[in-house]
């Protein structure tokens, strides 16, 4: 069924990682209410009865242990918002990522029986490799969407968010186990004992393990052994 009356933002992060490459495909419905929710969960507890915003960047390659009540309520946002999806889409060693980029929104579009001009806005992680060329017309003049933008992961929440999954899926996709090792971890989190950069990472995607568990649908099902992406339904 078209759905022509909602607006469809799509953000999108890279992954280049020894041989594991990768597109997260973080895809909102109404981002203003998501966008708020993610904002609103930057207040944690300052361990003497108040809060603080929690400023840094939720950064998948360097985690900290102080944003992990950040991360953890960004993760529950993602299953508890309706209509947003995560996708991990693998892309094939010689496969350029503007091309996994046309191909995705090209059947999200399809998928969704879309009319062109498409009520869909795409938002690129900034990167050196497409620094010097005009990506972001290029993408929506190709997908006849409304608009694309290209940003620095910095200045938005949603990309922050859309790394953070990106890199637990696929950390997940890597070594299935960590679920079992997640209730060890989260021993030592709530105990506020150390942890290494490494472990933290393990949490986090022990974390999500959990909630993917509860609901494979909506984000990445790591059930599935294929390597194919999640449907878009």
């Amino acid at each position: 069924m078209a759905e022509p009356n909602i607006p469809w933002d799509i953000y999108i992060d890279e992954r280049k990682v020894h041989l594991d490459y990768a597109l997260g495909i973080l895809v909102v419905p109404n981002t203003p209410s998501f966008m708020h929710k993610l904002w609103r969960y930057r207040y944690i507890s300052d361990g003497v009865g108040g809060h603080k915003h929690e400023n840094h960047e939720i950064h998948w390659h360097d985690p900290r242990r102080d944003t992990l009540p950040v991360v953890e309520k960004w993760i529950y946002t993602v299953f508890q918002h309706r209509g947003v999806r995560f996708y991990r889409v693998p892309i094939a060693p010689r496969q350029s990522k503007m091309v996994a980029v046309l191909n995705f929104i090209t059947k999200f579009c399809e998928k969704r029986g879309l009319v062109e001009p498409f009520n869909v806005v795409a938002f690129l992680d900034f990167d050196n490799e497409h620094a010097n060329c005009d990506l972001q017309n290029h993408v929506r003049q190709i997908t006849g969407i409304a608009r694309c933008y290209h940003l620095d992961s910095r200045n938005n929440d949603c990309i922050q968010c859309c790394d953070l999954l990106l890199g637990a899926t696929s950390l997940l996709w890597s070594d299935p186990t960590i679920v079992l090792e997640y209730p060890s971890l989260k021993d030592v989190v709530i105990k506020h004992n150390r942890l290494s950069d490494g472990k933290i990472k393990r949490y986090i995607a022990g974390f999500l393990a959990c909630h993917i568990d509860a609901n494979g649908r909506r984000v990445y099902d790591l059930r599935k052994r294929s390597g194919k992406p999640d449907i878009i339904n």
